[in-house]
């Protein structure tokens, strides 16, 4: 199987379980202090944020109850979970984008989101996405990244109980501070989680990196 049907196959499963996902993660509590954390380094009046695979707009939703001046422009490549993220955002605006191509929007940004979005690409992927984030930020801009952390070598297929399949790569913490630091961002924070071990899935570390553009 090519690396394209990978993500070919991820994207069909969240087009068909947008509704799920956003049943579990749109009042998930396990991360709302990874969501605190952005609010107090993001504090510039009516700040533009970029959300990076905003899924249901999860993250976004919550951040502006705490702060309804951001100006939210979120990007998933699920057409299904956009559909629902402009649903559960009257103010923000949103678009059908691959993570991949995200240096084609044409404005800056204050703070960028990226979401557990890089546990579906691959290093290169996550590489050309941190140098297109840097890109896309204002000086001083903050970025919020989460990932699983991991060795590669536990990347592949997980399946959910409905039988559809994501392809999940993990990511180690030496790889994203490598990436940032070479990308002009600066390591302000990491967090790490647990979640809790599910049916034929390996128990994941959550990783949370907290940057600002430097450069």
């Amino acid at each position: 199987m090519t690396l394209m049907d990978k993500y070919q196959t991820s994207v069909a499963t969240f087009n068909k379980l947008a509704k799920q996902y956003q049943d579990k993660y749109m009042d998930f509590e396990h991360y709302f202090d990874t969501y605190d954390a952005i609010c107090d380094l993001v504090t510039t009046p009516n700040a533009k944020i970029l959300d990076i695979g905003c899924g249901p707009a999860n993250i976004s939703s919550y951040l502006l109850k705490k702060r309804p001046d951001y100006q939210i422009h979120g990007t998933d490549l699920s057409s299904a979970m956009i559909e629902l993220a402009t649903g559960n955002v009257e103010n923000g605006s949103f678009e059908v984008l691959d993570s991949r191509e995200i240096s084609k929007i044409d404005q800056k940004f204050d703070a960028i989101i990226c979401g557990f979005n890089a546990p579906y690409l691959d290093e290169e992927d996550v590489a050309k996405l941190i140098s297109d984030i840097s890109g896309l930020l204002n000086p001083n801009g903050i970025l919020y990244f989460s990932t699983m952390e991991g060795s590669s070598f536990d990347n592949g297929y997980q399946t959910s109980s409905t039988g559809d399949q994501v392809y999940i790569h993990y990511h180690s913490y030496p790889f994203c501070f490598a990436q940032l630091q070479s990308n002009g961002l600066e390591l302000i924070e990491v967090k790490r989680k647990m979640m809790p071990p599910q049916a034929n899935q390996l128990q994941a570390i959550d990783m949370f990196l907290y940057a600002r553009k430097v450069s």
